[in-house]
């Protein structure tokens, strides 16, 4: 039973003189191990105390050590949170756990870290003014939802990409694309910075490759610009983000099958998470200029939709051949990427649900990186692993050009069979060289399946403290 599990480990754990404050126990139904939870200081060497107890209970055994994730447990909730300390999510009614609630629990929480690592997805710890106030200077507000190394700020901008992306299609009313729709948003209206390019823009600007996408569906394409400028120096050079918004990718001519095409309006998630972000940085007030641009539009099948084969012009004057219209995500990337040159970037990071490839090679745990620049790559590499939104850098080389070559154009839109995820970054590296750019791929960590089906909130987390780690 379990109390005599836990009294069986506790006595081991003296025997062995182990700093380690024992949780918990768990079994595995089919009596495969035991798994026991502890909370420690530092590193526990507790290789010793591991055969001890499986020659106790004979049967393999695990030790965990936690933070308030698991812990968090035992008051209600399915507690999901990073490595170290402080922080929790409840993912169905999005509740917080007060400091004071974690004290009659006897849930351990250390002041000196309470800006330590947290969550992937919502909703932290609220700190209570009253409670450890004075520990609380060093966050960006007193009181804050406890979120990567800051606060309230990415969980409302991974709560706002939640909602973005609850939406249905009701009585022939396409809701999901006018949810996005940018002019409707209230944090662009209230701006004067920000502002929405149409399709008679686009056209002037021969953002050709972005409008052949667009061509087969009844609603018009959107680019949504908003501009934080709140960097001391207001001419400091900006951080871009791009995100790829396919309000709904039916795949075009190129029609994807039937199955799971329901999921084909998380496809926005690249502009939701860019969208999400820059409502986190605006509630932390970080001291950066900041500009993200949504790259919304529909790829629908239709007699006027665009064609494999078609040949397209790009902003920049390259051509692409099409060869397949369900890769229209690099061509609406491509002119969007282009078009940002005019902001003189410090870096420019696109985010997108690009390829199934990258679903192959990653799962569903880590986003695919790709970039040009070995120090911004570091960075948000580090970003990833500060806040536990994993991501995994995949190679680029210029043999993965190769691939891309057309016998019609300078490029061609997919690459074949191989290394899908690595030429689909490659294709948008070609409209990159005036920059420092990096590529995130979140295909496979944007949105769950099943009955649990629904927008992560990845990467906002991830972004949100790249974002910060540029004010240190």
């Amino acid at each position: 039973k379990e109390p005599e599990a836990l009294k069986i480990c506790k006595e081991k754990i003296k025997k062995y003189k182990l700093d380690m404050n024992l949780i918990d126990v768990e079994y595995k139904f089919d009596g495969s191990k035991i798994l026991f939870y502890f909370t420690a200081d530092g590193r526990i060497d507790f290789r010793e105390l591991v055969k001890d107890l499986a020659s106790v209970f004979r049967t393999r055994i695990e030790l965990r050590q936690i933070g308030v994730r698991d812990e968090v447990k035992r008051i209600g909730g399915n507690g999901v949170c990073g490595r170290e300390l402080c922080c929790c999510t409840f993912l169905n009614n999005f509740e917080t756990v007060s400091i004071k609630m974690a004290k009659e629990q006897n849930i351990a929480l250390n002041p000196s870290k309470i800006s330590g690592n947290c969550g992937r997805l919502m909703c932290c710890l609220k700190y209570e003014q009253d409670v450890y106030s004075e520990k609380l200077s060093r966050l960006p507000k007193v009181g804050a939802i406890v979120k990567t190394e800051a606060g309230e700020g990415t969980v409302e901008g991974v709560e706002v990409l939640k909602e973005v992306l609850k939406v249905k299609i009701k009585d022939g009313d396409d809701y999901t694309y006018k949810k996005f729709d940018a002019k409707d948003v209230k944090v662009i209206k209230e701006s004067k910075n920000n502002n929405v390019i149409d399709e008679e823009e686009m056209s002037k600007l021969g953002m050709n490759a972005y409008l052949a996408v667009s061509r087969g569906s009844q609603n018009p394409a959107y680019m949504s610009i908003l501009h934080f400028n709140n960097a001391p120096d207001k001419n400091a050079k900006p951080i871009v983000l791009v995100g790829k918004g396919l309000t709904f990718d039916a795949g075009g001519i190129s029609l994807k099958p039937a199955a799971d095409m329901d999921e084909m309006k998380y496809d926005m998630c690249g502009a939701a998470s860019v969208f999400g972000t820059m409502k986190a940085i605006a509630e932390l007030n970080l001291p950066l200029n900041v500009i993200g641009v949504l790259a919304g539009c529909e790829n629908l099948p239709d007699g006027n939709a665009y064609r494999p084969g078609d040949i397209l012009t790009t902003m920049n004057g390259l051509t692409v051949e099409v060869l397949n219209t369900d890769a229209e995500g690099r061509l609406v990337l491509c002119d969007a990427l282009t078009y940002v040159e005019r902001f003189e970037p410090q870096y420019v990071i696109d985010i997108a649900t690009l390829t199934g490839a990258c679903v192959v090679a990653l799962g569903q745990h880590n986003s695919g990186l790709v970039s040009t620049d070995d120090a911004l790559a570091e960075q948000l590499l580090q970003a990833a692993q500060q806040t536990t939104d994993k991501a995994w850098r995949l190679p680029l080389s210029e043999e993965y050009q190769e691939q891309l070559k057309s016998p019609f154009a300078d490029l061609a839109n997919i690459g074949g069979r191989w290394g899908g995820a690595i030429t689909a970054g490659a294709f948008l590296s070609n409209f990159t060289k005036k920059y420092t750019w990096a590529h995130l791929d979140i295909a496979g960590t944007a949105w769950l399946q099943g009955a649990n089906k629904g927008a992560t909130g990845r990467p906002v987390s991830l972004l949100t403290q790249f974002l910060i780690n540029q004010t240190k």
